[in-house]
């Protein structure tokens, strides 16, 4: 009697979990809500680092799929930090985003740091990288790199990280409100887009 009592409560405790599981949503609420650039929009942030490799390998996907998205999404960046090392590649970011060099530079960027082991929070490194690099000019990047500016950003990036409770990268914050990761999708890229998309359609409805 005893041990059937106890397999009843087995099976019906691993049934609870199974349907809690098959109910859960790939996605999590923000500990608050965060203002976004343009509230006619749905706003897509990534939360990244160019030193993080899933970051990178994460990239070629997400370039393509940022050029799919229609017109009411607004994919942008933010470049996470918590030490001092993150802080510079943010500094470097903003100085990418600024010149509005992303889509000549970011794939690049990543290959030099994860694929060549190149340093680029050496200034010097970074100097001479960025002289290499066909279609940029060397002395208004390093100008732009070493403004207040870019350095300002840097400081600033921590508190921006902590602010939209983020603790891994990459993860993408939807209409300020809701925050999901590859890891939510145990891993699967082409689930986790299919996630992110519909997120991006339940934030849509939303606004109806």
């Amino acid at each position: 009697m005893k041990q059937s009592w106890l397999k009843k409560l087995i099976v019906g405790a691993a049934m609870i979990l199974g349907i809690s599981a098959a109910n859960a949503e790939p996605w999590q609420a923000l500990p608050k809500p965060m203002p976004v650039n343009n509230p006619k929009k749905i706003e897509v942030v990534e939360f990244f680092w160019y030193g993080c490799p899933h970051c990178y390998h994460l990239e070629p996907s997400l370039e393509k799929w940022a050029k799919t998205q229609p017109a009411d999404v607004d994919f942008r960046r933010i470049h996470a930090a918590w030490n001092t090392g993150m802080q510079v590649h943010a500094q470097l970011y903003f100085t990418v985003q600024t010149l509005k060099l992303e889509d000549k530079l970011n794939m690049p960027i990543f290959n030099a740091i994860h694929k060549d082991n190149v340093e680029l929070r050496d200034t010097d490194v970074l100097t001479d990288w960025i002289g290499k690099q066909a279609g940029v000019n060397k002395d208004v990047f390093m100008k732009t790199y070493n403004s207040f500016s870019a350095q300002t950003y840097a400081k600033l990036a921590p508190q921006k990280t902590k602010d939209y409770g983020i603790n891994a990268v990459p993860t993408f914050v939807v209409g300020g409100k809701y925050m999901t990761s590859v890891a939510d999708a145990n891993g699967n890229e082409a689930q986790f887009y299919k996630n992110l998309n519909q997120l991006i359609q339940k934030v849509r409805s939303e606004k109806k």
